[in-house]
């Protein structure tokens, strides 16, 4: 179901694109980090992100997220806070679109102090699930990452132009 989900995302934002004038190549084959290659005054790639549930961006093994460029950008749909399921309707979705080098920089940060830090039964963690950023963390790297990521909440202007 999230291959289904995460193609139904890419196809939502490479919509979102076009519309604002970009020309845009969906790379499709299950790429590790991009999902669209985009032309406009600069080019640039995207890797979308699609939440349905909860407000979080699971971007992958750590390994595929440094793979990403500081000209990149990450779009994560998700939804609105409150809201039990993500909503694409104009209006009922938040859409994060964060530079690369702010998704790879924290991403990489919240996971790598997530896994150095002992279980509450002093055992060690596995960075086996991947690295997710969430908005209901508690914890202090997970917080801020989160807090600076708000702030790109459709957030078109990071965007070169068309």
């Amino acid at each position: 179901m999230s291959k289904i989900h995460g193609d139904m995302g890419e196809a939502f934002v490479a919509n979102l694109l076009r519309m604002r004038g970009y020309s845009v190549r969906e790379v499709g084959g299950n790429y590790p980090v991009i999902d669209l290659e985009v032309e406009g005054a600069r080019p640039f790639r995207v890797s979308v992100k699609t939440s349905m549930s909860k407000r979080h961006v699971r971007l992958g093994r750590e390994s595929s997220i440094a793979q990403l460029r500081d000209e990149d950008f990450v779009f994560a749909l998700l939804p609105r806070e409150g809201n039990a399921g993500l909503d694409l309707r104009p209006g009922a979705y938040d859409l994060l679109i964060l530079p690369g080098a702010t998704a790879r920089d924290d991403a990489l940060h919240v996971h790598r102090t997530y896994i150095e830090t002992p279980t509450r039964s002093g055992l060690e963690r596995s960075g086996t699930a991947g690295v997710m950023v969430k908005d209901y963390s508690s914890r202090p790297p997970q917080k801020a990452a989160w807090g600076r990521w708000l702030t790109f909440n459709h957030g078109w202007d990071a965007l070169p132009p068309p």
